[in-house]
């Protein structure tokens, strides 16, 4: 019995560690990219109502990692940590090339 359910304990554990940090893929997926728009957290609105705002310049720590982001909304620039700021899930951005009118 004991040689049946090691391996399955095993396979659980690494597969709860997984889970629980989110895996290989959730950390590059929310990095912020330069002209990215996102939505700007704020404590005192619901979700629905949270601002926009375009990225203008991403400024890494002394360890690399991007963690400020200088913003730019409706009325102003801010500079905000990228922990309070969400991405919005764009699948095709649009790209403006030439004179072609954007739909």
């Amino acid at each position: 019995m004991r040689t049946v359910t090691r391996p399955l304990i095993l396979n659980f554990k690494g597969t709860c560690s997984i889970l629980t940090t989110g895996g290989p893929a959730s950390a590059s997926s929310n990095i912020i990219y330069v002209d990215e728009i996102v939505l700007l957290e704020d404590n005192n609105k619901r979700r629905s109502y949270w601002n926009l705002a375009r990225v203008l310049k991403v400024i890494p720590g002394r360890d690399g990692q991007i963690r400020l982001a200088l913003i730019k909304t409706e009325n102003s620039e801010l500079l905000r940590p990228v922990q309070r700021l969400y991405r919005l899930e764009l699948e095709n951005p649009v790209v403006k090339t030439g004179d072609e009118p954007i739909p």
